[in-house]
Parts: structure tokens; sequence; C-alpha cells
């Protein structure tokens, strides 16, 4: 699945766009793998780079993705500051970051967390959250603040802030037809005891 950013970006999970400035925002964790190769073998549509970001997403650190869809680097430290940065209960350190770098450079930042749920960050605030399975909606409490709205595409479950156009910012751009939905997994599926 992509987001649509309002300027048009698509991103992928654990992404952010603004590379040169989030790249000066931050540093890296680790020498970087994806340093080197060219932008067409780092491009979010080419699908060897797949696996090569599940691999690194296990590793601490963001990925840095340009406004073309280039992951430019991997296993980042952002730079962050609690400074006007209001997150809900529960959040952690990854949040934190995403929000602060967010609100700083004017970028999104998406942030998934252990669970699998994806949370959007952009202006340093929660602008949508992503449940991939519904079960899992029953399970964890949106974090979303004010009024919300909601999809469900498949077996994901899409909460998006706001109707005074805040709910703008993150917007499915994959067409399909929603699916009836279910609260737990079919025989045979994981459930969250088996992740």
């Amino acid at each position: 699945m992509k987001c649509r950013s309002m300027a048009g970006i698509e991103l992928s999970t654990q992404a952010l766009g603004r590379a040169d400035a989030v790249l000066a925002a931050s540093r890296p964790l680790i020498l970087d793998p994806l340093i080197g190769h060219t932008p067409a073998a780092t491009h979010i549509t080419d699908p060897n780079l797949r696996g090569t970001v599940k691999e690194l997403a296990q590793l601490d650190g963001a990925f840095v993705v340009s406004e073309e869809g280039v992951v430019v680097a991997a296993c980042r430290y952002l730079d962050a500051s609690v400074g006007d940065i209001d997150l809900p209960f529960g959040l952690g350190s990854r949040h934190l970051a995403a929000a602060s770098v967010s609100k700083r450079l004017g970028i999104i930042a998406i942030v998934v967390s252990e669970s699998a749920i994806v949370r959007v960050f952009y202006q340093g605030q929660l602008r949508g959250e992503i449940f991939p399975e519904l079960w899992l909606l029953s399970r964890h409490q949106p974090q979303l603040r004010g009024p919300v709205s909601q999809e469900h595409l498949h077996d994901l479950t899409i909460l998006a802030a706001g109707h005074d156009g805040v709910a703008d910012d993150l917007v499915v751009t994959d067409a399909v037809e929603p699916q009836t939905s279910r609260t737990e997994p079919e025989a045979g599926e994981p459930g969250p005891a088996d992740r």
C-alpha cells in the first residue's frame, strides 16, 4: 500500500521526505549499507529492495526516502527535541523522534511499531494510524485525538485525524474494494501470540 502526502509524495513505511534536510538533522548509527548504490536500485518500487529494507528494518534507526522515492540512507539516528511535542501516552522514543523531525523540517515521518501498527506524523502531530489487521484494532487503542475518519481496505484499518482538511494529509492511493470486516484471525492464520 502507498500513502500520498499533501505534496503528492509517495511514501513507504519507516520513511521520511526532504532527504537532504533529514540527513543534515540525523547521523548514521552504523556504516550505511545503502551508500554507493544507484538510485534505481534503491527506489521503493524496485522489488529487489524489499528484502533489503525488511532486513535493515530490524536494526535501529530511520530510513530516509527522497521525494522521488529513493531510499537514500538507512539506520539513521534522528536528532530529536521534546520541546513543543505533545504525544499521546504510550508512544515511545521512535514516535517522539518522528514527531520532532516532522515538525522541525516540515516533512512526513512514518513509524512502524513492533505491533505492526503504522503511525504517520506531520507538523509534529500524529495524523494517521494504519492497523494492518482488523483484530489489532480490537486490542490496541487508537492514539489519534479529535475527530477521526475510519476506512477499511482488505485487512487494513486506516484512521485519519480531523475533518478540517487535516485528514487530507493521508490519502490511500491503492484502488481496492473494501472487504468484510473480521476481528479475529481465521483458522490457520497467525494470531498475536504467533507474531
